[in-house]
């Protein structure tokens, strides 16, 4: 990989249209392996006579990921490669995780990256259990080296001594603009704040850091203040696959005009803990929860207490005024937090929030169905009796 970690300058003195020594280490897969010297215009020419070929060649490309967001990468490279016996994807391997059990039974099952590649035949790999560190990376099935490592939603790190085994070293798909949302819970991390844009990046992998690397290729696109996670990701999956095939198509290139990350510009997208979709009614106002739930609802819904039991918030969940006629003359600002209204039309709850008000269509109690508002209204006698949900 002919990557900024391999170079060394050898002189101190260095001016700008001088060409200045360099050495390089070359990794072993390229067949000359070692430390070898370079002046600048010798270096960006081998690099683009290196990268002819490879075009012509096409690239042996290991494919490492899991999830959904993986799949359509995944599945473009496969089309590539099908396409044409001579394009640009040569080969196509895949490492990714053994089957996992899920569902009631726990029962075992594929992840869908394993599920494509049964599929369509692509060799599968499995990595070691929690980390890369002392693994090797395995030969092509055909007997050559990988001459590139392509990272999608993968979640383990690929240390220096597994990308120094890629000639071309690894890229990676992130679905944030880097390197705003470093982390693995970007598009989360947008929806709850409330962002104006999205995107996606494809980066180097760094050898020393996640979502550290040089920006090759990014796509910035605008984010709905009604975006939901789902939806979002499918979107920001397929940008993402379109501009993987772009950079790969013009790799040599995209590494010449690469970018560097602004360190005074990153932020954190950490994974998002459980205890985030607890709701305090005193404390959080409606659009906070409103994001919180189209952000995680879709896996984590709101979770309150009624009558000392756990009671989630389903269906429908937005940040809405209360209609007038459920007013009754009380002020907002002396309506306790927590305290439900009920309206037949729309068939939904509103629940006074630290600010404003939090439309809900659907809950349900801990073991139970889910109820639409009318049947939970007229099943728990909360027109006769009341209904304040409970904070923690």
């Amino acid at each position: 990989m002919l990557a900024a970690r391999h170079w060394h300058r050898r002189s101190a003195r260095f001016s700008p249209g001088e060409l200045g020594r360099y050495w390089l280490r070359m990794p072993a897969a390229t067949g000359t392996a070692g430390w070898r010297t370079f002046t600048c215009g010798t270096a960006a020419r081998e690099i683009a006579e290196k990268s002819a070929v490879d075009a012509a060649e096409g690239y042996r490309v290991l494919f490492f990921g899991t999830d959904r967001f993986s799949l359509p990468s995944l599945r473009i490279l496969n089309e590539e490669r099908v396409r044409s016996a001579s394009g640009l994807i040569r080969k196509l391997e895949v490492v990714t995780l053994p089957d996992r059990r899920t569902g009631r039974g726990m029962n075992l099952h594929p992840v869908p990256v394993k599920q494509y590649a049964q599929q369509y035949g692509l060799p599968v790999h499995y990595p070691p259990p929690k980390t890369l560190r002392n693994w090797t990376v395995p030969m092509a099935t055909d007997g050559g080296n990988f001459d590139l490592a392509v990272v999608v939603s993968f979640g383990y790190f690929l240390p220096p001594s597994v990308l120094d085994s890629f000639r071309w070293g690894g890229l990676n798909v992130h679905p944030s603009l880097l390197p705003v949302y470093r982390g693995s819970a970007p598009i989360m991390h947008a929806i709850m704040d409330g962002a104006a844009e999205t995107g996606v990046t494809v980066q180097e992998l760094d050898p020393h850091a996640f979502d550290a690397g040089r920006i090759l290729n990014a796509k910035r696109l605008p984010l709905s203040p009604t975006a939901r996670y789902l939806e979002l990701e499918h979107e920001l999956a397929a940008v993402g696959a379109q501009l993987l095939l772009e950079t790969i198509a013009q790799l040599s290139e995209r590494k010449q005009h690469a970018i560097s990350q602004d360190v005074a510009a990153v932020t954190k997208a950490p994974k998002v803990p459980k205890e985030m979709v607890v709701v305090r009614w005193d404390e959080q106002d409606a659009i906070t929860l409103e994001r919180i739930h189209r952000a995680l609802g879709w896996k984590m819904p709101l979770l309150t207490h009624f009558r000392g039991k756990p009671m989630l918030l389903r269906g429908e969940v937005c940040a809405s005024s209360l209609p007038d006629d459920l007013a009754g003359g009380d002020d907002d600002a002396t309506t306790l937090p927590g305290t439900v209204r009920y309206r037949n039309k729309p068939d939904a709850l509103y629940i006074r929030c630290r600010n404003g008000w939090l439309q809900c269509t659907q809950v349900q109690a801990a073991g139970k169905r889910t109820l639409s508002a009318s049947d939970w209204v007229n099943g728990y006698q909360v027109r006769s009796l009341g209904a304040v949900f409970e904070s923690p």
